[in-house]
């Protein structure tokens, strides 16, 4: 209605909120500071133990990862736009907001509920991926895009609860001393599963965009496969805080 650099100042105005927000901030004047004297060959030494020793953090790392490879569509619903016959961003919107609508959906009800989900967090997973794994194969053959936008916020709201309950198992399994390590190694994945969308774009070009919707789902089976694993699954009884 108003223009693509209207939405790009809207969008700018919005961090004015954060800002206020941060401004807002009762930060302590003293802080208690603590010296910790470490290399950082030894942090390496010491972090590879770990996940060596603690095969349930071990698996929640690479689940962690592939949850972080399929989470993001975005970049290829311009493609999937242009396979309904329409260059209209409109519905590019609903698809992106769909996406928004089912990641605050995922997290205030995994807030409210996250003690529950704690005791079935495996089977939570299994059906999670399961779920993810059959919106993206449907997807790209769906040519109404509402409907699109209903499959498209579930996928979404399923794929962040997916990485939450790997994230607050990962915290569960994971000793305080260790805990910044491991979540450094999980967030350094995550980002690096940034650099996926390189060639699932290729492939898009190369083949179509339903090519690359189904290699996403073929990476949510996969997970699957992973938790049905006998090693994860004896991994996932070890004490907690080991």
């Amino acid at each position: 209605m108003l223009g693509f650099k209207f939405t790009f100042f809207f969008n700018a105005f919005t961090f004015i909120v954060i800002i206020l927000c941060v401004w807002k901030m009762n930060v302590p004047k003293e802080s208690t500071t603590i010296h910790i004297e470490s290399k950082f060959l030894d942090d390496l030494k010491n972090s590879r133990s770990i996940f060596i020793s603690n095969k349930a953090i071990f698996m929640m790392i690479i689940l962690g990862f592939l949850s972080a490879l399929i989470s993001k569509i975005d970049f290829l619903l311009p493609a999937y736009v242009d396979t309904l016959n329409s260059s209209n961003t409109e519905i590019l919107g609903l698809l992106n907001s769909s996406i928004g609508l089912g990641l605050l959906f995922s997290a205030i009800i995994f807030g409210k509920y996250d003690r529950s989900f704690q005791q079935k967090s495996k089977q939570l997973l299994l059906f999670g991926f399961l779920v993810i794994s059959i919106c993206t194969t449907f997807i790209p053959f769906i040519k109404f895009y509402l409907v699109s936008v209903v499959i498209i916020f579930v996928r979404s709201l399923f794929t962040q609860f997916c990485s939450l309950i790997i994230i607050s198992q990962l915290q569960y399994y994971t000793s305080d001393e260790y805990l910044g390590r491991v979540m450094g190694v999980y967030s350094s994945l995550i980002a690096f599963s940034g650099l996926f969308s390189l060639p699932i774009s290729y492939l898009v070009d190369k083949f179509s965009v339903e090519f690359a919707f189904i290699l996403l789902s073929i990476i949510s089976l996969f997970s699957v496969f992973v938790l049905l694993n006998r090693k994860m699954n004896q991994a996932l009884n070890q004490t907690h805080n080991m």
